[in-house]
């Protein structure tokens, strides 16, 4: 939750910016892992939805898969230690 200190913070940046909750992240990355084992479902992100490199460093140390569809995707799960699979 984004509290009133956190939005003083943004309210003199330039615009537009990205703003990550990785707790929220985390947690939800937390989960989805946990289902996966109990399902026995491997799970690959999809890297066109979030190239951000801190944000696919954090996906891959859960030792999840990439979904790439281009050279770009690729080399960005690469960099990041995402699991490719052909």
């Amino acid at each position: 939750m984004i509290n009133n200190k956190t939005l003083e913070k943004f309210r003199n940046l330039p615009t537009p910016f990205y703003y990550y909750d990785l707790d929220i992240l985390r947690s939800t990355l937390d989960v989805v892992k946990k289902e996966a084992v109990i399902s026995g479902y491997k799970v690959h992100y999809a890297v066109k939805a979030n190239h951000n490199p801190r944000i696919l460093k954090i996906i891959s140390s859960y030792g999840f898969g990439a979904d790439c569809v281009s050279g770009n995707e690729i080399a960005a799960a690469i960099k990041s230690g995402l699991i490719l699979q052909i």
